[in-house]
């Protein structure tokens, strides 16, 4: 049990396990907080994530406006196999000085996201714990509306059902940058939701028609159990 101890406090940086709950570390969640959250736990996969991503390399400082540039590239990857998607977005990243990776859930810490800003780099961790791929995009750009608007430079847990002017502004940029609001907007005004309308919305907006699905599940003008075969990601 000592060498288990010692081993613990060595991998998660503290001198007592009983102060974990006290550290302080700039960071910003996505979560779910609908679920038991234990701060070990979440402690733990923070470290996990901190500790994979030590080695990663990038290739340029942080560059908000590279990382603004290469939106629509990003969101044209949405489009490829899951594989293939995490691999573009791990290169692109990396050129905006952001290390990227898509990492297990661990239980009792239900986070979707996870930025931190590093001592070379800022690290951008990703899970699929409800594993819709709609979700994954909107938690994705989320994030990504945290690091343009600056907020890695606070300190900061970013739960997804915390309500704040950050959080709704987050929101916003990851709704906005997936549909146009304007166009969102004309769409739902017509209130033709057939596949043959949703289709060629998604087009439109260059994204796959399941975002559109989610969207509209989730602002009511459909019923979730419509959507519930949205494409999910299966990871090897």
């Amino acid at each position: 049990e000592v060498d288990t101890v010692i081993a613990l406090r060595k991998f998660l940086g503290v001198t007592d396990l009983l102060k974990v709950p006290e550290v302080s570390y700039n960071a910003a969640y996505r979560a779910d907080t609908s679920t038991t959250i234990d701060e070990y736990v979440l402690f733990g996969w923070q470290m996990f994530c901190e500790r994979l991503m030590e080695k990663r390399e990038v290739n340029n400082n942080l560059n908000l406006d590279r990382l603004q540039a290469e939106i629509p590239f990003i969101k044209s990857l949405m489009k490829e196999n899951a594989e293939v998607m995490r691999n573009k977005l791990r290169e692109v990243l990396a050129s905006c000085g952001i290390a990227f990776e898509i990492v297990p859930y661990f239980k009792k810490a239900p986070v979707q996201g996870f930025i931190k800003q590093g001592k070379e780099k800022i690290v951008l961790c990703m899970t699929i714990r409800r594993q819709y791929v709609d979700i994954f995009w909107f938690t994705f750009f989320h994030e990504i509306g945290h690091l343009l608007s600056d907020d890695i430079k606070r300190q900061f847990i970013d739960f997804e059902t915390k309500e704040n002017e950050r959080e709704r502004k987050a929101d916003r940029f990851a709704a906005d940058t997936l549909i146009s609001r304007k166009a969102y907007k004309i769409f739902t005004e017509k209130r033709d939701y057939s596949a043959r309308a949703i289709n060629s919305f998604a087009k439109d907006n260059n994204v796959i028609a399941d975002i559109v699905y989610g969207r509209l599940a989730k602002d009511g003008y459909l019923e979730w159990k419509d959507v519930a075969r949205r494409e999910k990601f299966s990871w090897r």
